[in-house]
Order: C-alpha cells, then structure tokens, then sequence
C-alpha cells in the first residue's frame, strides 16, 4: 500500500511466504516493512523505514531493522524508472536456536539500487539489490537481489513471479550462506 500527500509518501508491505510438502512446512517468510520519503526536490528523497522478518528456515526468530538515509531517483518517467540510495541502519536479530543467546545488534550500512521497466501497460519487470555489510566493516555483508515481473489481470491486480538471490557473509551455523528463490502470487495495488 502506498500514500503520497504532497512531498511525503508512505508505504506499507507485507509479505508471507509459505510451503507445505506432505503437510509438513517446509518453507516460511514473513515481513513486516514500513517507509516514509520526503522529497526534497525532483532528484533526491529522504529515507526512512522500520522492517521485521521472520524466517525459521533461516534460523531468524526476528531480524528487525530501523534505518533513514536518502535515495536519488536518477530516471522517473511513466515507462522506466531508476533510483539510488544509502542509508545507515540498526540490525537487531534472534535465532531460533540459540534462545538463550538473546539477540545481537550491529549497524549495518545499506546501499540499494532500484530499476524499474514497463514495456507494455500490463507488463512491468522490476529489479533491485541491496548490500548492507556492517559499518564500518564492510567484511561482513548482506546482498540481496530480486527480478519480478509483474502481469496486470485488473487495474489493481497483478500476477508476480520473483527470482531471489541472497547472500550472508556470516551465516548461522549449518545454514548456507547462498539461498536462490522463485516465488508466485498476487500484487495488490489500494
């Protein structure tokens, strides 16, 4: 969901991934992310965002993230658009298998790109990346790269098809350190 009222625009996104085989679960992901922008002029935004996640099968009982920054959207017309940005944020993660350990906190520099294509009205490819290593590290990092392409059944209803590369330069034990996946469902435009 998004809201825009003058220079400020809010968005909210949720999103639950889930997967049964035998009735058993064998997959799940749940996010929680909040953002406000206010933009300052036609090229740069201000950043700020609250997210929580939760993921077993990655051994996260909770990673939440408070960050702000600024983003620069370099090309902005009604086919193509591409956007910029850096922020600096706190990560405060829990593992389901270490309870006992409490959670860790560390801050984490978050540099994202964002371009976004619309070849037809009822076709839109979407690709975005992130890396956020710790700050001031930067030995420790965190990438994450999405492509989706979207299809339009309605004005406001969308089938999505998601291809996710991620990479953590310190996983949990027993947990790899590269996970690929291809995801489906619906996008809902209010």
């Amino acid at each position: 969901m998004q809201y825009v009222t003058g220079a400020n625009r809010f968005r909210f996104m949720i999103s639950d991934t889930f997967q049964s085989t035998d009735e058993e679960r064998t997959a799940a992901d749940f996010k929680v992310h909040l953002r406000h922008n206010y933009r300052f002029s036609e090229t740069f935004s201000s950043l700020l965002f609250v997210q929580n996640e939760y993921n077993p099968y990655k051994r996260l009982e909770r990673r939440t993230l408070l960050g702000g920054g600024t983003r620069a959207d370099l090309i902005r017309s009604s086919s193509c658009q591409a956007a910029l940005g850096a922020s600096l944020m706190l990560e405060s993660i829990e593992l389901t298998d270490d309870p006992e350990a409490g959670s860790s906190t560390d801050t984490r520099a978050s540099f994202f790109g964002s371009f976004i294509y619309q070849p037809t009205d009822i076709l839109q490819i979407d690709l975005s990346g992130f890396y956020q290593p710790i700050f001031p590290d930067f030995t420790d990092p965190l990438i994450l790269t999405v492509l989706s392409v979207n299809t339009s059944v309605t004005d406001k209803l969308a089938i999505t098809t998601s291809l996710e590369y991620s990479f953590n330069g310190n996983p949990p034990e027993d947990v790899k350190d590269t996970d690929v996946e291809i995801t489906s469902g619906l996008k809902i435009s209010l």
